[in-house]
């Protein structure tokens, strides 16, 4: 197997082991798919797994969004 990949999480639904999230572009990733194939309960707490885990996150529309938060002014 490949060492540089953790065999456990984090997740963003970790009962499921779904949508890994432990570095930037997994947890980007996560959230695309979560987009398409989750419900707004699981996208709510996907989004709100990244952002504990990742504070460069906290920019996303798509975090911002799922959590109910107003979009950054630009």
């Amino acid at each position: 197997g490949n060492k540089l990949v953790p065999r456990r999480g984090p997740y963003g639904l970790p009962k499921r082991k779904a949508y890994m999230i432990y570095d930037l572009p997994h947890a980007r990733d996560a959230m695309g798919k979560a987009k398409q194939h989750a419900t707004p309960a699981e996208r709510r707490k996907i989004a709100r797994a990244i952002y504990k885990l990742h504070p460069r996150a906290r920019k996303w529309p798509s975090v911002r969004k799922a959590l109910g938060m107003k979009p950054l002014k630009r």
